[in-house]
């Protein structure tokens, strides 16, 4: 179990050195996303101050001794047998004439079961909007495109089965006007190193990494035809990959990252038994309550406490910061709507969203969204820390990433797609 783990965390630590790399290059700048749109509260609906409005959030989470609540005894099989890696959240508008449902769902990231019940949780729901665990740098994972030739004779399924750490390419990078290297090529490393990496376990087990992202952007796709009047919305709802990593490697003394450093290189010369990790990721699949990273990082957090707090509960924070934001535009929208009806709607207007994020983040973000913030301040005000790094990122991209709400671009996202 520990050489599984050790394979894992110190595979995302060597995504962390090259993307260290590429940020200086960079000048520390963050790349703005080219295909998605965002859209900026006009108001605030969560706050310290006196003169805005305020809402509260009405958790309906399941405690495994407590009998099945009534919404979720409705929902088919296996949906209804699930207890903490499903729950729902009700953020009510001002006034309770309108209302936001959330709905939780937690996945293992490689698991054939996730897919399932994303799938069918979205059948069943019909969601508004659909939230995701995902930043720009990995949009790649909502598409699977078919294997191709790399240049070496091989298809990316033969390249798989090389280790992981001979599997970067050394083609030349792009350069931009300057004769520089592109900034978001070399963010960009760091994802794909994170994701052929995780494609390890996933090859192991026969499952496809990342299943219920595509399953979500299946659903979404058949939404434009099925629903072309209202179609569902498609929200990136992680921190990006280059500052979550930068954070972590910054929260780490120099023991710490002398340690890491050592533990890096043995772990190029020697891979986990492979009896060993089928094991290993069989008992995290058994429990639903964690995801394959989350359970790593547990295993390892003896050792460097600091890498929990900011890969995991940071995120937690940030996730459920952006989940409320992007309920709160849906909120305005809908009051904008009911003053413009007459007469006025009977019945409080009801939108739903569908978030699915990796098991290990359900409970942190319920208890975000349900009170968690106190005394923290506004949503803008937990972000605006949650992106902080040593070599400062430009003013304008702050504000994007602790202001707006990151909606795909279904247009922009087809280019991206057809390039792959």
């Amino acid at each position: 179990m520990a050489n599984s783990s050790w394979h894992l965390f110190l595979a995302t630590l060597y995504s962390l050195l090259a993307l260290l790399h590429a940020s200086s290059s960079a000048g520390g700048a963050f790349p703005k996303p080219a295909f998605v749109s965002s859209t900026q509260p006009k108001t605030e609906l969560l706050s310290n101050g006196s003169n805005e409005t305020t809402t509260t959030t009405t958790a309906e989470t399941q405690d495994p001794l407590i009998a099945v609540p009534e919404w979720k005894r409705k929902l088919p099989y296996p949906l209804n047998n699930k207890t903490s890696t499903l729950q729902r959240i009700t953020i009510p508008g001002f006034g309770g004439r309108c209302a936001v449902e959330v709905y939780l769902l937690g996945t293992a990231h490689v698991s054939n079961d996730s897919s399932r019940d994303v799938n069918l949780l979205l059948e069943t729901i019909d969601p508004d909007v659909i939230f995701l665990e995902l930043c720009d740098q990995r949009i790649p994972m909502l598409t699977a495109p078919p294997p191709e030739l790399n240049g070496e004779g091989e298809t990316s399924e033969d390249t798989e089965k090389k280790p992981w750490w001979r599997r970067r390419k050394t083609k030349p990078k792009p350069s931009n006007e300057e004769g520089g290297r592109q900034p978001k090529s070399l963010h960009g490393m760091a994802s794909n190193m994170l994701t052929s990496m995780q494609q390890d376990y996933a090859n192991s087990l026969g499952v496809e990494l990342g299943g219920e992202f595509r399953t979500a952007y299946n659903f979404w796709e058949q939404s434009r035809l099925s629903r072309p009047a209202g179609a569902v919305h498609m929200i990136l709802g992680d921190r990006p990959l280059y500052l979550t990593l930068t954070r972590a490697w910054e929260s780490l003394g120099t023991w710490g990252k002398t340690k890491l450093l050592v533990a890096l290189f043995i772990s190029t010369l020697q891979k986990p038994n492979p009896e060993e990790l089928r094991n290993w990721m069989k008992s995290i699949l058994e429990d639903d309550s964690g995801d394959i990273l989350t359970k790593s990082i547990d295993d390892l957090k003896k050792h460097f406490p600091t890498l929990e707090e900011v890969i995991i509960r940071e995120r937690d924070a940030y996730m459920a910061c952006k989940l409320y934001q992007t309920c709160r535009q849906m909120l305005i929208m809908l009051q904008q709507q009911q003053r413009q009806e007459s007469p006025p709607p009977s019945s409080p207007s009801i939108q739903r969203v569908v978030a699915i994020v990796g098991a290990g983040h359900i409970k942190g973000m319920c208890h975000w969204l349900t009170g968690g913030n106190q005394g923290k301040g506004t949503p803008e005000d937990v972000l605006a820390g949650l992106i902080k790094i040593k070599k400062a990122i430009a003013h304008e991209d702050a504000q994007v990433l602790t202001h707006d709400v990151m909606v795909v671009n279904h247009e922009q996202l087809q280019e991206i797609v057809q390039k792959q």
